[in-house]
């Protein structure tokens, strides 16, 4: 960025602009071919630039991206400059148009874009988008950024570029014309910045071939990303009718979780919730909706699949275990010399990747592209566009590789079972995930947090941002973030009916039409009248609010935060607009349905213990045998421990097959591989892993003994298998003064004397009621002290407690914090491993937690959930990332450990 200086400090634009500098560039990425994490300095790799649009999700151009085999890249990204670059796999899951292929060599039609998800989370900063519904800008120019490697060696470019006007208005190829500077290659993909009120508004698409300047494409173009037709709200239906968790694949089989696990199911449904069959006479197969991603099949006779995208790994729905199929024509559906790569894990999933298939014939991508056609070689002249204007002296700006193949862009991951993203997010539809994630990031960014770097809205509102001439920048992102909070619209269709019904407001004919909340709030900004501007959105958030959609416990708190936020909102407003808005809001609440049975809440009755109601939990298959893992630390060597692998049987026997004293811990893990390989071999059924039970000393409680290996080559337990955490030493759990760290008012209703009957009870009220989440060691993004024993003890007999940053060791008391809630009777708790990354935040662990446990149908599904969720995070299934790291307590007490000296009561 390079601005007139004349001498002495900056003024308070100046900053603000230096600020904004900052950001965008930490949040520019350079996008390298596969494997770059080994040299991610070297340009030979190196294909253009990106920007993060959300967590883990990054934004860029469609001929950046397009010539890598299955879509598989690596993004390089530095968080400050004092940071070294960090290379992470990803893959591209949308591109924009679906299908091109280029007339010219060079060219690629617009709207150019591309969608690509890291394969594993990362903490990084991501840019603030418009919401507008234009490339509208606040003056006559912008700001750019981006990475090149013009002089044989990759840095980042920044700088202005001049608003020359439009190409192609009203349509997808709709393009800006920017000039006065130099573009290189490479910086296609990088951000494009209002600068007057910082925000990203386009994309780097292309450079001029002969002069100055070249174009971009605005964000908004992302709307028309194809949209899935069949919505979560009805597999929430499907999964109650069929008594199983959403999200956990449903349809039939009585498994413990209600969800089938076999590679070859008649229904057609995976081991991991995602049908894999050949060819298909009408998108999804009966029983086989996918819960929560895309499924992989063969070729599709004119069925789109409503998850997202289909892949398919050997013949006739069956995966190949043994490495890789590379097969010409194929019963499944495969393209006669396409070609089929799956790896060789149980459950299908790919140790380096995703399954990846060739050519399929009819099988449109709803959510990504399916490029069929050869594809150019050799240098890139003149782009033409051949589906709009020719724009002659135009090139794509990315490096141009040569000797490119024909190749597919297979866009999603394999989605194994688990639950559904908070909040119902249509199945696939990666506009709303991506921009849904990008608006609750901005939010919680505004909490407290442990980063003392300015936010966008910090910085917006040093500009002198005003959204819509009567918000502020925080204003703005903290409504944003509530919509977020929501499940979308049910349709365009139906998001245009509540902008229409609006008292005084025009709805305008925009192209792309506006598809989320937050394009409808961008709505408002550019054609409401000057002094309507706050009641059009005040009476926009209450159409929000009436609109018809299944009320879960965590909607119906999504709910009452934005009706919060109506009424501050309203405080300055004369007193009979916010009578009326009382009345509106006393007729939602009379006439919305409450929660399901079940899900009443403690907090909505303050003073009063809820009533016993049974939840509407399914019921789950007669338990199968599982596995023991008891490890007991001793005392007079802290750092080693005895250890004793046992199966045990469903009637609550157990059967010693290995004992072991005097280990260190340290290498605990490959110590145990064997004797656990054996009992596995001895209880696992075909599409049925057994579980996994860990007794650990309380201070040991945090082990990631989820993340250990039978083989190196193999894949984590926890995704292998539930595993589950116990307690082995509760002869040794903490006992505290009544008045302890983190003590908290006490409870309105009574506590336990018996220690034993506290446990046996809490355990009883968990299995017959629906559980609620209580987050005790962070509060909304500031760390706290986990609670005294006592205070523990005051908790609700339903909740189930969740640690949001064990290992964040804080306060004197934090190594002993689990032992604290074992103390008190709890037998479930959540937690996850805190990694401090910068710019994480808790928001999306918090909200996840709260769906998991407060819409799910009770506690006894929790293993087999948490095993989903660390089968979506190693897939890479971004909604899932929230659960990186995460454990689950599960400690019945009516099956005691062997050699417990205090045998329970059977219930």
């Amino acid at each position: 960025m390079t601005e007139r200086y004349d001498g002495g400090a900056p003024d308070g634009s100046d900053a603000a602009r230096l600020a904004l500098r900052e950001l965008v560039l930490a949040a520019t990425v350079r996008i390298h071919r596969p494997g770059a994490g080994y040299a991610p300095d070297e340009p030979g790799g190196f294909l253009g630039s990106g920007f993060f649009v959300a967590p883990n999700w990054v934004l860029t151009c469609a001929h950046v991206v397009h010539a890598e085999e299955g879509g598989e890249v690596t993004v390089v990204y530095r968080t400050s400059p004092y940071e070294d670059p960090c290379a992470v796999p990803a893959e591209v899951a949308a591109t924009l148009p679906e299908q091109a292929a280029p007339l010219v060599p060079g060219s690629w039609p617009a709207p150019d874009l591309a969608l690509v998800r890291l394969r594993e989370p990362v903490g990084h900063t991501c840019v603030y988008v418009s919401e507008r519904p234009n490339p509208h800008f606040g003056g006559n120019r912008v700001y750019y950024a981006g990475w090149t490697g013009a002089r044989g060696r990759l840095e980042i470019l920044d700088g202005y570029l001049s608003v020359q006007g439009t190409i192609s208005a009203w349509s997808p190829e709709e393009q800006v014309r920017l000039g006065q500077n130099d573009l290189p290659p490479g910086v296609s993909g990088g951000p494009v910045i209002d600068p007057v009120r910082g925000e990203v508004v386009g994309v780097l698409k292309s450079r001029a071939d002969q002069g100055t300047g070249g174009t971009s494409i605005g964000v908004e173009q992302l709307r028309t990303l194809r949209a899935p037709t069949e919505a979560v709200g009805t597999a929430h239906a499907a999964a109650r009718t069929s008594g199983s968790f959403p999200g956990a694949a449903q349809v039939s089989g009585p498994y413990p979780s209600g969800s089938p696990r076999n590679a070859d199911q008649a229904t057609g449904i995976h081991l991991g919730g995602s049908p894999r069959t050949g060819p298909q006479g009408g998108g999804p197969q009966e029983g086989g909706l996918q819960a929560g991603g895309s499924s992989r099949m063969g070729s599709q006779e004119g069925g789109l699949q409503a998850g997202g995208s289909s892949r398919v790994g050997s013949q006739e729905g069956g995966l190949h275990s043994g490495g890789s199929s590379r097969a010409g024509s194929q019963e499944g559906g495969l393209h006669s010399g396409g070609s089929s790569r799956v790896g060789s894990q149980e459950g299908g999933l790919h140790s380096g990747g995703s399954p990846r298939t060739g050519s399929q014939e009819g099988g449109l991508h709803p959510n990504g592209p399916h490029l069929s056609g050869p594809q150019p070689t050799g240098p890139q002249p003149t782009a033409l566009h051949p589906d709009g204007p020719h724009l002659s002296g135009l090139r794509s700006t990315g490096p141009q590789p040569t000797g490119l193949q024909p190749t597919n862009l297979n866009p999603t991951n394999l989605n194994p079972t688990g639950p559904l993203p908070p909040t119902g997010t249509p199945q696939g539809d990666l506009y709303q995930a991506v921009f849904r994630a990008h608006d609750r990031y901005h939010r919680d960014r505004q909490q407290p947090s442990d980063s003392p770097a300015p936010t966008w809205a910090d910085i917006q509102g040093e500009l002198g941002a005003r959204p819509g001439r009567t918000l502020s920048p925080h204003e703005r992102g903290e409504l944003l973030g509530r919509l977020a909070d929501l499940p979308p619209p049910a349709s365009t269709r139906a998001l245009l009916g509540i902008l229409a019904a609006l008292p005084g407001f025009r709805l305008p004919s925009l192209v792309p039409a506006p598809r989320g909340w937050r394009d409808g709030l961008g709505v408002l900004y550019e054609h409401a009248r000057q002094d309507g501007v706050r009641r059009l959105v005040i009476d926009y958030a209450m159409g929000i609010l009436a609109a018809d959609r299944d009320r879960t416990p965590s909607v119906h708190a999504a709910e009452r935060a934005l009706w919060d936020w109506v009424r501050h909102a309203s405080t300055g407003l004369d007193s009979g607009y916010r009578t009326e808005l009382a009345r509106r809001r006393t007729e939602l609440l009379g006439r919305t349905p409450p929660a399901r049975p079940g899900h009443e809440r403690a907090d909505d009755d303050p003073g009063q213990a809820p009533a016993e109601r049974p939840a509407p939990h399914p019921s789950p298959a007669p338990p199968g045998p599982s596995v023991l893992l008891v490890v007991e630390r001793r005392g007079w060597e802290p750092d080693h421990c005895d250890w004793a692998v046992s199966v045990a049987d469903p009637d609550g026997g157990t059967r010693l097959l290995h004992e072991t004293q005097r280990t260190p811990l340290a290498g605990l893990d490959s110590q145990v591989a064997a004797p656990l390989t054996e009992a596995f071999r001895q209880c696992d059924e075909p599409g049925r892993p057994a579980t996994l039970h860990v007794a650990l000393p309380y201070l040991l409680l945090g082990t990631p003994v989820d993340d250990w290996r039978l083989r190196p080559d193999g894949v984590p337990l926890g995704v292998e298998r539930p595993v589950l955490v116990r307690c082995s030493d509760r002869d040794q759990l903490p006992d505290e003064a009544a008045e302890g760290p983190g003590a908290w008012p006490p409870a309105s209703w009574e506590a336990y004397d018996d220690e034993d009957g506290e446990r046996r009870d809490r355990w009883r009220r968990l299995h017959v009621r629906q559980a609620r989440a209580e987050v005790l060691d962070c509060d909304d993004g500031v760390r706290r002290p986990v609670p005294d024993t006592a205070a523990l003890r005051g908790l609700a007999p339903h909740d189930v407690p969740v640690l949001c940053r064990l290992g964040d060791l804080r306060y004197e008391s934090d190594p002993a914090s689990l032992g604290r809630i074992l103390r008190a009777g709890f037998g479930v708790a959540v937690w996850r491993r805190w990694r401090r990354e910068p710019e994480s935040v808790c928001g999306e662990f918090h909200r996840g937690a709260k769906t998991v446990v407060d819409d799910g149908h009770g506690v006894a599904q929790l293993p087999e959930v948490v095993h989903g969720l660390r089968r979506q995070v190693h897939a890479g299934l971004t909604e899932a990332y929230w659960a990186h790291g995460i454990a689950l307590l599960y400690d019945d007490p009516h099956r005691p450990l062997p050699g417990a000296g205090d045998l329970l009561e059977a219930p």
